[in-house]
C-alpha cells in the first residue's frame, strides 16, 4: 500500500478527470458515482507510511552499518578460513615420507571447510591418515574441524588401532550434537616398519586399494556410522587390516569430488564402483600423478567455468621403498 501521501496525489489526479467507468484488474466494474464516492473516500483514506528525508536518511544509514557489518563478518570468515588451512599437512614435507609417498587436494566450497585432512607421525615407524567430513558448511562446521585436530592430536598415541581413536574422538566430541553436527571420518595407520595398514571408518566413503603385484585395485566398504550421533557403546566403526607391498595404492577421499555434477547434473563417479579413480591408478605413476590425473579429469567433467558442488578433499598413499 503506498504512502497517504502519494495515494492523495493519485486520487486527486483521478478527480480531474470526467470518469465514466473504472476497470479494474481484479474485481468489478466501478460506475460514474461508486467512482466518485470511493475517490473521495481514498483521499482521507490512513495507509502506508510517507518517507521523508529524515526516514530517507535513517534507512541509508542502517543499510550502511549492515554493509560495514557484512564487511566485518566477510573478513572473519576468510580468517577463520585461512586458519583452517594452516592446520593442514605441509604439502611439501609429507610427500615423501618414510615408505610412502603422499598427495593430497584440498578445496572448500565456501570460506569455512566442513571437510579437513589430517597427516602425522604417530611413532618411530608409524603414520597416522584421516580424512573428516562434516555434515553441512560454515563456522560450526569448521570450528567442528577444529574440534577434532585437536582431539586426534590428545589421542592418537592411546591406541595402535584407528577403530579405538576414532571411538575415543567420537565420544569426547559427542557434544557436537547439542548443534546438530555430525561427522564421517576414515583413519588410516600405516606401519611402514611391517608393511602394514590398518582401516577404520565411520560412514566414510570406501578407500581404494591398489595391489600393484596383480595390477588391480579393489574398494574396501567399510561399515560403519557417522560420528557425533551416538556414544561409543552404541556407535559402529569398522576396522580392516591390510598387508601391503612397494607401489601399493590407497585412495582416501570425502564425497565431494565424486558427488561434482556437471552442467547436465551428472556426478563425476559412483560410491560402488568409483571407475573414473581406479582408472587413474597406475604402479609407474608417484602419488602425485595419480592425484594429478583424477583431478584433471575431474575438472574436465565439471566444466572449467563451473565450481565443485561441495567440499573436496582426496588423498593419495603409495607404498614406497623405506
Amino acid at each position: 500500500m503506498p504512502a497517504k501521501e502519494l495515494l492523495l496525489y493519485a486520487m486527486t489526479r483521478f478527480e480531474s478527470y470526467e470518469i465514466y467507468k473504472i476497470a479494474p484488474q481484479h474485481g468489478s466494474v466501478i460506475n460514474k458515482k461508486q467512482a466518485k464516492n470511493m475517490i473521495e473516500a481514498f483521499k482521507d483514506f490512513e495507509c502506508g507510511l510517507f518517507i521523508d528525508n529524515a526516514f530517507r536518511e535513517e534507512l541509508q544509514e542502517a543499510r550502511k552499518k549492515i554493509e560495514e557489518q557484512n564487511q566485518i563478518m566477510s573478513k572473519e570468515l576468510s580468517m577463520a578460513g585461512h586458519f583452517q588451512q594452516t592446520l593442514l599437512p605441509d604439502k611439501k614435507s609429507i610427500a615423501q615420507r618414510n615408505g610412502a609417498e603422499i598427495a593430497y587436494y584440498y578445496n572448500p566450497y565456501s570460506e569455512v571447510s566442513g571437510d579437513f585432512l589430517i597427516i602425522d607421525k604417530i611413532d618411530a615407524h608409524r603414520l597416522g591418515i584421516m580424512i573428516v567430513d562434516v555434515v553441512d558448511h560454515g563456522v560450526m562446521s569448521g570450528l567442528a574441524t577444529v574440534q577434532i585436530k585437536t582431539l586426534f592430536d590428545e589421542y592418537k598415541n592411546s591406541s595402535r588401532k584407528p577403530v579405538d581413536v576414532l571411538k575415543t574422538i567420537n565420544d569426547k566430541a559427542f557434544s557436537i550434537t547439542e548443534n546438530d553436527i555430525f561427522f564421517t571420518a576414515l583413519y588410516v595407520i600405516y606401519d611402514w616398519k611391517n608393511l602394514k595398514i590398518k582401516i577404520a571408518s565411520a560412514g566414510g566413503i570406501p578407500s581404494i586399494y591398489y595391489n600393484a603385484e596383480r595390477d588391480e585395485s579393489v574398494l574396501i566398504p567399510l561399515s560403519g556410522t557417522c560420528s557425533g550421533i551416538t556414544d561409543s557403546n552404541k556407535c559402529q566403526i569398522s576396522e580392516f587390516d591390510l598387508p601391503v607391498a612397494e607401489n601399493d595404492v590407497i585412495i582416501l577421499q570425502t564425497d565431494g569430488l565424486m558427488d561434482s555434477t556437471n552442467e547436465s547434473n551428472v556426478p563425476f563417479d559412483h560410491v560402488k564402483s568409483q571407475k573414473k579413480f581406479v582408472a587413474e591408478i597406475n604402479k609407474e605413476r608417484s602419488a602425485k600423478q595419480i592425484l594429478d590425473a583424477i583431478m584433471e579429469k575431474a575438472e574436465i567433467h565439471k566444466g572449467l567455468d563451473k565450481s565443485f558442488d561441495d567440499d573436496v578433499t582426496i588423498a593419495v598413499l603409495k607404498i614406497a621403498k623405506d
